[in-house]
């Protein structure tokens, strides 16, 4: 069961706020500020930078990551495994889709379920926003029921 609360309302009264995408911006050299190739650099794994990933995109953020380019204007083999590992993660998280809602909330404050008909695991559940006409949702909650159990 999710819970939208939409509040345009009380948005208004904010000063009119829409929504902006944020975007996060991270370079693959880690820790430190290295946006600039260097070599033999502390980079980010692929592993890494899916729980980056997860994190920034789950809040809402884009996800940018600088991928500087060496002398030689090549981008190395160790950056390419590694944002390759990034998109093989994504595709693998998010490739199934189980389901979704037979219709748009279109009210205030609405309470929603959805059976997944999926079988198996799942590791996602994409929560998403028509953002066309700004953003009304200004919170929700997720909950998860066991079938077999009933509980939350």
């Amino acid at each position: 069961m999710a819970r939208a609360d939409h509040d345009i309302d009380h948005l208004s009264a904010q000063n009119d706020l829409h929504y902006v995408p944020y975007e996060s911006d991270i370079s693959i050299q880690n820790p430190g500020d290295a946006w600039f190739y260097h070599k033999g650099h502390v980079f980010d794994t692929a592993s890494n930078l899916w729980q980056k990933y997860l994190a920034v995109v789950g809040r809402g953020s884009h996800f940018i990551i600088n991928v500087p380019p060496n002398r030689s204007g090549l981008i190395v083999d160790e950056f390419v495994s590694s944002v390759q590992g990034l998109g093989d993660s994504v595709t693998k998280s998010f490739d199934v889709n189980a389901g979704k809602m037979a219709a748009p909330v279109s009210s205030k404050c609405a309470e929603l379920r959805a059976t997944v008909a999926a079988t198996g695991s799942f590791d996602s559940v994409v929560l998403q926003e028509d953002l066309s006409k700004g953003q009304t949702i200004i919170g929700y909650t997720l909950e998860l029921q066991d079938p077999s159990s009933k509980a939350w």
